[in-house]
């Protein structure tokens, strides 16, 4: 996208542009070497609760990137781009919520719905792919910053929304998943059967 090109100086670099946009995956590499130990401490809640709240993060900061930033980082002062940092986080982020999420979907469901949810999971990954790549496509054609903050800005939407549902590890503050305790215990505060 020549805006974003424009925009961050990266004109000149041609093809190497999309070493950047590869940071995301270097992010997921991260949250495969570090997410199976947030797993086996604290249950697989955590690393979707961990992996929204940071690719949420992820998506604000690349969203209100600019052109270049000094990130602080174990007290080393390194001057490292913005947009290049937000994209190695929200790949961290984005990797946790898609690792354990299946899992946890398939694992807590009866098994008559078992298969269904983890395809309509898997759905729902697919049609969130193909509605970001629409969108890109939809706002190549504007001019200014808006072509490439729009595309990026939409996917804090999605993870506010995920931080929002999915329930903190607190059973008394934010929504409930009501397979975690019986439906009407939890409404008059009593333990179930």
């Amino acid at each position: 996208m020549t805006q974003y090109q424009s925009y961050f100086g990266v004109a000149a670099l041609g093809g190497a542009t999309g070493l950047i946009f590869s940071l995301f995956y270097a992010g997921a590499m991260v949250a495969i070497a570090t997410g199976p130990f947030l797993a086996d401490k604290f249950g697989r809640r955590m690393p979707i609760i961990v992996g929204s709240l940071v690719a949420l993060a992820g998506a604000i900061i690349q969203a209100s990137s600019q052109s270049s930033k000094q990130i602080f980082l174990t007290n080393l002062m390194i001057l490292v781009e913005q947009f290049r940092a937000s994209r190695f986080i929200l790949g961290y982020g984005s990797s946790l919520c898609f690792a354990y999420g299946p899992l946890i979907t398939v694992e807590m469901a009866h098994p008559f719905w078992r298969g269904r949810l983890g395809g309509l999971l898997m759905i729902g990954v697919l049609g969130g792919n193909t509605f970001s790549l629409w969108m890109d496509f939809a706002c190549a054609w504007a001019s200014g910053q808006f072509a490439w903050r729009f595309p990026v800005s939409l996917e804090s939407k999605f993870g506010l929304i995920a931080s929002a549902v999915f329930p903190s590890p607190s059973p008394y503050i934010g929504p409930y998943l009501l397979f975690l305790r019986p439906r009407i215990s939890s409404l008059v505060d009593r333990e179930g059967p």
